[in-house]
């Protein structure tokens, strides 16, 4: 009763820390940052009112409590600024969770992305594979390593790994969009097609699926549906020079035929 800073700052820390204790889950993540910052309020107000009752009798109370504050703000404005380097960019970012952390799979493949953003293609596909190793079910270390892959013209791993992502989700929009451009790469335009259609099942409004979709038309011969997918990619981004392109091509083409 006479302490009850101690039962708030508890029941304080206690109560943010539920959506990582397990009762709630939010998220993929156990741990995190962030996760820090509300509950250590408790901790504060228990160590505050700790101190300030436990120092009633110092003789240097005075002195001694700014002096130890003063110290203990300067040690956290270290730590602090050390700690934002590691939040500069991703690939600062996944760098430091891949060094203090194991089997961290969602580390591997986002420092894999990183890395494929700064063209580091062997490097990029390397992470993904140890993400894969820890996980083999992560759908969307499958569809990245894919299109690194695709990046380095290994289309055909490039194929399997799509299909892997998409045999764990199949409702992968992004998947089956990349997967047709690569299979059309290929020359395979009716699969193409089939997996452009799927895509834009899932997700209607991109302009990329519509786009890919109307090139792999157009090279099949259907002007007139081509047409209508770069029209509506173009609804969709107006500033997309690929699909003004190509509805322009597919104008003339289909100008030429009347």
């Amino acid at each position: 009763k006479n302490r009850r800073y101690l039962l708030t700052g508890w029941f304080w820390y206690l109560g943010t820390l539920v959506p990582v204790i397990g009762l709630v889950q939010v998220g993929t993540q156990a741990m995190a940052d962030r996760y820090t910052y509300l509950p250590s309020i408790g901790i504060f107000i228990m160590t505050a009112w700790g101190i300030a009752e436990l120092s009633v009798k110092w003789r240097c109370r005075k002195i001694a409590l700014p002096i130890s504050a003063a110290l203990a703000i300067a040690a956290m404005l270290v730590c602090t600024r050390q700690q934002v380097r590691h939040w500069q960019n991703n690939f600062a970012l996944f760098s430091r969770a891949v060094a203090v952390t194991k089997n961290n799979y969602i580390a591997h493949a986002g420092l894999g992305k990183a890395l494929r953003a700064q063209g580091k293609l062997d490097e990029a596909v390397k992470q993904y594979h140890l993400a894969l190793d820890v996980n083999q079910s992560y759908d969307v270390a499958h569809y990245n390593l894919a299109n690194a892959l695709v990046d380095k013209g290994k289309s055909n791993e490039a194929i399997s790994h799509y299909n892997q992502a998409l045999h764990i989700n199949p409702n992968y929009a992004e998947a089956h969009n990349n997967l047709g451009y690569a299979l059309a790469t290929q020359g395979k335009l009716d699969e193409a097609i089939a997996c452009f259609r799927r895509a834009l099942q899932l997700r209607a409004d991109d302009a990329s699926t519509n786009y890919n979709l109307g090139y792999a038309l157009q090279l099949k011969g259907d002007v007139d549906e081509a047409i209508n997918h770069y029209r509506r990619a173009l609804q969709i981004n107006p500033d997309y020079p690929k699909a003004a392109k190509g509805l322009e091509a597919a104008l003339a083409e289909q100008k030429n035929h009347k």
